[in-house]
């Protein structure tokens, strides 16, 4: 149920699909890694935290980016 719920799929996608190379873990540890430091650099308001931040962000969206095309490929290989 997890792993539907992070990847925001159906059922029959996910028990039809080759989702091998996804770890659902790595986009929630990423976006805990934002949250975190969206708080420090509204405590804190430097530089390095920014650019920690930054960082975190461009990470997350390559992890989501990641997920999304390994989604696509499931769902293309079912067609």
């Amino acid at each position: 149920m997890r792993l539907k719920a992070v990847l925001d799929v159906t059922d029959a996608l996910l028990l039809d699909a080759d989702l091998s190379g996804i770890d659902p873990d790595a986009v929630a540890a990423a976006e805990n890694r934002v949250a975190r430091l969206r708080r420090r650099l509204r405590r804190r308001r430097d530089r390095a935290s920014f650019d920690l931040l930054v960082e975190a962000e461009l990470d997350l969206a390559r992890r989501m980016d990641e997920r999304e095309e390994a989604v696509a490929r499931a769902m293309g290989s079912r067609a």
